[in-house]
């Protein structure tokens, strides 16, 4: 098993905004999320304590296929968007592996992205304008 952990000194009685996705790809994979403190041993933070808050717009401006994908994937516009504004993609760290400029965005348009480089996981699909963030989750496969 793979861990992965992060130092964090937070105040108590104050809610922060965590996120955590996960993709399993095949065999005993688990996922848990911990905390740990002076007085409390590391333990998996108890349901009690989260709360869930919407991290992008719920939209159907934009939809992405085929999902899972190996190759390309296509970007649909459901609705229109500007010209100049990008289509972004995010591994599940937050960084940027790709950006494409949106150069026709009318509604019934399609963009279409080559993904056979990134590695087999799930990514964010994002588009941004100037007041809201459109996102969906993309899985890619080999």
């Amino acid at each position: 098993a793979t861990e992965y952990s992060a130092t964090l000194n937070l105040e108590g009685c104050k809610k922060y905004a965590i996120k955590i996705e996960y993709y399993e790809n095949g065999g005993d994979a688990v996922c848990k999320l911990e905390w740990r403190g002076p007085v409390i041993a590391r333990t998996v933070i108890p349901k009690a304590q989260l709360f869930t808050q919407p991290d992008f717009v719920s939209t159907k401006d934009f939809t992405v296929f085929p999902n899972p994908a190996k190759d390309n994937i296509k970007v649909f516009f459901n609705a229109g968007f500007s010209a100049g504004q990008s289509i972004d993609v995010y591994n599940m760290l937050g960084q940027k592996v790709m950006q494409i400029e949106i150069t026709t965005a009318n509604a019934g348009s399609t963009v279409t992205l080559p993904v056979q480089k990134l590695a087999a996981g799930v990514y964010v699909v994002s588009l941004k304008n100037a007041d809201k963030k459109y996102a969906v989750k993309l899985v890619v496969t080999r």
